[in-house]
């Protein structure tokens, strides 16, 4: 794989442990090469302080759901 590799962070907002799982995800994800990005309301409910603000027309390398089951519905 060549290039930056962009992964999206999503978190379900009502599981207490969302946060802390997302937080170090995006650490070992930032200090391993890869980009983060994340909602406006993701990142301020899961409290991302290193991801970049997602925009529609950025498709992600990878999604990472955190605090649920994997299921995407929005």
């Amino acid at each position: 794989m060549t290039g930056e590799r962009t992964v999206l962070v999503v978190g379900h907002a009502d599981r207490p442990d969302a946060g802390v799982l997302a937080r170090r995800a995006e650490d070992w994800l930032c200090d391993n090469g890869c980009r983060v990005v994340a909602t406006d309301d993701d990142r301020r409910i899961l409290g991302l302080t290193r991801a970049d603000v997602w925009m529609p027309d950025l498709t992600p390398s990878l999604a990472l759901s955190v605090g649920g089951d994997g299921t995407v519905l929005r």
